[in-house]
């Protein structure tokens, strides 16, 4: 049984999870480092949605201070590890 998340932990703060209609073009995630909320599209295919939370939680966790290229490679490896496990079932 799966259940919502709205709040996590992240690095000692408390960070939001918000799915939101659109983000704009070809953005899939952000992240609002003031109110501390990882912004993720719906439009984005679930088949991949894991691997976008992971990257915007390196950028809140990282407080912006890791490269866009460190972050797009780490992400998409944490993500086949974790599917691989089977740790593919990410649901609002």
């Amino acid at each position: 049984m799966s259940r919502s998340v709205r709040t996590f932990m992240l690095m000692g703060n408390k960070w939001k999870l918000r799915y939101v209609n659109t983000l704009g073009k070809d953005v899939w995630g952000d992240c609002d480092f003031e109110t501390r909320t990882v912004r993720i599209s719906r439009q984005y295919p679930k088949k991949g949605i894991l691997e976008v939370i992971i990257h915007e939680c390196m950028h809140g966790g990282s407080n912006d201070m890791l490269s866009e290229p460190f972050i797009d490679e780490c992400a998409g490896d944490i993500a086949k590890l974790l599917t691989r496990m089977g740790y593919n079932n990410v649901e609002e």
